[in-house]
C-alpha cells in the first residue's frame, strides 16, 4: 500500500461521522417520519476552560461542540437523555415527538469558573434564529447540517 492510501484513509477515519447522515429520503414537507432532530449549539462562553463539550445521546456519541457552534442529531422519538461533558458534566431528559426539531442550548453564563451548564430548551424561532449567527462544528457537509436545523416549522 503506497503512502498516500494509508494517509487517505487515516485521514477519512478521523473525519468519520459520529452523528447519522440524514438521507434527503427522509427528509419531506411533514419532518423527519419516525425520527426526530436535535439540534445543540453553544455560545462563546469565554469562561469555561474547555474548548469542546463532548456530546452523546444515551450512549451514542453525537461529537464535539465548539465554543460558538452547532451540531445536530437524528434519533428516534421518544424520551431521550443527553449528556454534555464540560468542566462539570451535566445530562438532561427530553421527551421528542416524531417529526419533531428540537433546539438545545448548552449556556454557561455567570457563576464561577467551574458551573455547570444548563441545557436549556429553546423555542424554534430563537433557536433558528441564533444558530443562524453560529458555525458547524459536527461532521459531514455544512449546509446539509445548516438546511436541516434552520428549519423552524417541520409540519
Amino acid at each position: 500500500m503506497s503512502a498516500r492510501v494509508v494517509a487517505l484513509v487515516l485521514v477519512s477515519t478521523v473525519f468519520a461521522s459520529a452523528t447519522p447522515a440524514i438521507p434527503r429520503s427522509e427528509i419531506s414537507p411533514h419532518g423527519f417520519p419516525g425520527q426526530a432532530l436535535i439540534s445543540f449549539y453553544r455560545g462563546l462562553d469565554w469562561s469555561s476552560k474547555r474548548e469542546h463539550y463532548a456530546i452523546r445521546v444515551h450512549d451514542e456519541r453525537v461529537g464535539e461542540l465548539a465554543r460558538g457552534s452547532f451540531l445536530y442529531h437524528l434519533t428516534a422519538p421518544g424520551r431521550r437523555i443527553v449528556f454534555v461533558e464540560a468542566d462539570i458534566s451535566v445530562s438532561r431528559s427530553f421527551e421528542l415527538r416524531s417529526g419533531e426539531i428540537v433546539y438545545i442550548r448548552i449556556d454557561r453564563r455567570g457563576g464561577p469558573p467551574l458551573s455547570r451548564p444548563k441545557l436549556l430548551p429553546v423555542e424554534p424561532e430563537k433557536g433558528v434564529k441564533e444558530i443562524g449567527e453560529l458555525s458547524y462544528s459536527g461532521p459531514g457537509p455544512f449546509h446539509d447540517a445548516r438546511q436541516y436545523c434552520l428549519q423552524n416549522d417541520p409540519s
